[in-house]
């Protein structure tokens, strides 16, 4: 006789304390997801929130970040009938984060701009410490 207190069922149990802030967590989830839909003119179900949220606590209790839940789950609103959080997440991949550009160009010296210098005819030419072009 099946009685529920297996090791299938003790992974997804918490402790008292953690059960709040995942819930909470879980709603900010399917907030985001509902707010997605809704940009994209897309009806918000009722029982569509509970479920991506009751889907967002799941995966927060076994350890996903909530921000990458919240990426995934304003992906997922692009497919009108799209509901199932869990199963979007096995064919999705973050976008990786662009890295920030330098404001200051590196490798100048104080005389040019960017590498480029001005003489006395008005004539812009290269400074000596730019790089040579590689095509010549």
């Amino acid at each position: 006789m099946f009685t529920g207190n297996g090791p299938a069922t003790a992974a997804v149990r918490l402790p008292a304390t953690a059960q709040p802030d995942v819930h909470a967590a879980g709603v900010r989830v399917a907030d985001a997801w509902a707010a997605a839909r809704e940009q994209r003119g897309f009806a918000v179900p009722v029982l569509g929130r509970k479920r991506v949220a009751h889907c967002a606590a799941k995966l927060l209790a076994s350890g996903v970040k909530e921000r990458d839940l919240v990426l995934a789950a304003a992906d997922m609103a692009r497919q009108a009938n799209w509901l199932d959080l869990e199963r979007h997440l096995e064919h999705w991949a973050p976008v990786a984060p662009t890295p920030p550009r330098p404001t200051e160009p590196v490798g100048f010296c104080d005389r040019c701009e960017y590498g480029w210098i001005t003489d006395k005819d008005e004539r812009v030419r290269k400074c000596s410490c730019r790089k040579p072009d590689p095509k010549g």
